[in-house]
């Protein structure tokens, strides 16, 4: 017969082995991370014919602000706005002003046909910024890498750096080598309306195999990198409700195939990002937005688990410059299974976040900054679980 020292171990390893059983396994729920691409991570368009100084002055008209004086009919409506500081503010430095970008799209109603050549030559000689010279000079200096990586062989066919300026922000590269130093749990889905996956794709991937000339580093997982097409969805919008969402994409057996329905296509993309797989890049569909009057329930759609009951949910956030102040604008957001919007209110700050470009220029840090604003906002269900 055992003894009695026997029998109480046994019971103690019985207590500890049921203790284990009945304990709730602990998941950490993942961050899924949407960033927009365009004035958000990347400062140029060349294939809509946006390069560098157009981009520099279409920031800047989002944070000059100025005086209106629409009663002066002895001017066109597109001038009768004036400078009130040439320094430019995330803030508005003085009571009563406006940015040229505000005034152009809210209170002179500028058609955008007629607005892209007012932003575009804004600091020009005869431009509604010309006094911002000094401003405009200084974000295209902080754009522009150290000559010795501009004029290196290795960077000659990088894209962005061989037109003399980064392409993707190191503000953004920053971010993106916290995220896996940190060891969080987490997903990143470039979106965006353009054509510009490949050439994402291939800088991402050099920095990934630690072969970037200007940032430089150790080699990570392929899991980090974008492989195309196959990394990749492309989505079309042909009406209000979820089942007139659709996507298409490459299987992995190389077929083009379709899926109808917004909780399909959501789904399909957390398949697409299934087990170690980090990245994915999608195309959303402009012209259905366009078609819409740029309405805030018509853009880029991004669905959310809103249950309250669920701890292990995946935390969808959203980083676009294209969010107003005010409403969501670009960002459609929609509860998971009902499809129901949700408010600015409900959604501001903590699933879409406002990107201030010119802080992303400026601060190599900004991005990171970012994401301990949304750890700390989502602290009870990345810290909370048992």
């Amino acid at each position: 017969m055992p003894s009695q020292n026997t029998k109480w171990r046994l019971l103690s390893i019985l207590t500890f082995v049921s203790a284990i059983c009945n304990m709730s396994i602990s998941v950490a729920p993942t961050l899924v991370l949407h960033f927009d691409i365009n004035k958000c991570i990347l400062m140029a368009d060349p294939a809509k014919r946006f390069y560098l100084d157009d981009t520099v002055n279409s920031i800047l008209c989002e944070y000059i602000w100025g005086r209106v004086s629409l009663d002066d009919e002895t001017k066109p409506l597109a001038q009768r706005w004036t400078i009130a500081s040439a320094i430019p503010s995330v803030e508005c430095p003085i009571e009563g002003t406006v940015t040229y970008t505000d005034f152009l799209e809210n209170i002179a109603k500028i058609p955008r046909s007629q607005r892209r050549g007012l932003v575009m030559g804004f600091t020009r000689e005869d431009g509604a910024g010309a006094s911002c010279k000094n401003a405009f000079d200084d974000l295209k200096q902080r754009l522009t890498p150290p000559a010795e990586f501009v004029d290196a062989e290795s960077c000659r066919d990088l894209p962005g750096l061989k037109n003399g300026h980064y392409h993707i922000l190191p503000s953004f590269f920053r971010f993106f080598r916290e995220l896996i130093s940190r060891q969080l749990k987490f997903k990143l889905i470039f979106r965006t309306f353009g054509k510009d996956a490949p050439e994402i794709a291939e800088e991402l991937n050099l920095f990934c195999e630690g072969r970037h000339p200007v940032f430089p580093g150790p080699a990570y997982s392929t899991n980090y990198r974008l492989s195309l097409p196959t990394d990749s969805i492309s989505l079309l919008r042909t009406g209000p409700s979820a089942a007139d969402v659709h996507a298409a994409y490459v299987a992995d057996d190389g077929c083009i195939r379709v899926t109808t329905g917004a909780l399909e296509v959501h789904s399909l993309m957390m398949r697409k990002l299934a087990g170690e797989k980090c990245v994915l890049c999608v195309q959303d569909h402009f012209e259905y937005w366009r078609s819409c009057g740029e309405s805030d329930d018509s853009g880029k759609l991004l669905l959310v688990d809103t249950d309250a009951e669920n701890p292990h949910k995946a935390i969808h956030v959203f980083f676009d410059d294209n969010i107003e102040h005010d409403r969501p604008h670009i960002i459609d957001v929609r509860e998971m299974n009902s499809f129901e919007r949700l408010s600015f209110a409900e959604t501001k700050g903590k699933i879409i976040r406002r990107v201030e470009s010119l802080l992303a220029i400026r601060d190599d840090l900004y991005f990171v900054r970012e994401l301990d604003e949304v750890i700390r906002l989502h602290r009870t269900l990345l810290e909370g679980h048992h």
